[in-house]
């Protein structure tokens, strides 16, 4: 079993808890505002993990998620798009990681709430997850009346790469 398959079948696996877990910091407020001005407004992040560290506790199962599949994870956080949230176009940071998206809370009607790529839109669905290179350019919007929570995470690239093929 290859290491995606395995971080997959984690996340599957805890899927419950985990939707819990990113719940619970919506309700002591734990999504600090993403600092950057591709915020365009109600996009709030909760990290666990920045470059092989983590960043705190306060998700315990996230973090021993991250830490369990430590070769694989480079950054991870939990990711909250409040209803009218938008993110502006940009360009993911670094060519050498591929952007895992894990939806946890998503609206009823995914059509509302969708990332953006050249390739078109995509929507999140719970429990599913889709991957993507963050260096091409991207955005993303929740236009429904539910907020959008998902886990995402950094992958360490020939190891994705190696696997998708």
């Amino acid at each position: 079993m290859s290491a995606v398959t395995k971080l997959l079948s984690d996340l599957q696996s805890n899927h419950h808890a985990l939707k819990e877990e990113a719940f619970a910091m919506l309700a002591m407020a734990g999504y600090k505002l993403w600092p950057e001005d591709i915020n365009l407004g109600g996009w709030g992040v909760h990290g666990v993990q920045w470059d092989g560290k983590v960043v705190d506790n306060t998700a315990p199962l996230a973090t021993s998620l991250v830490q369990k599949h430590s070769g694989l994870v480079v950054n991870a956080a939990y990711s909250c798009l409040l209803p009218g949230a938008e993110i502006a176009k940009h360009r993911g940071y670094s060519s050498q990681v591929l952007r895992l998206h894990y939806g946890l809370l998503v609206p009823d009607r995914p059509e509302l709430c969708q990332l953006h790529t050249d390739a078109g839109p995509r929507s999140w669905r719970e429990g599913e997850t889709f991957i993507f290179d963050d260096t091409e350019v991207h955005w993303a919007c929740n236009q429904s009346s539910q907020v959008r929570l998902i886990l995402l995470m950094d992958l360490r690239k020939p190891e994705v790469e190696d696997d998708v093929q």
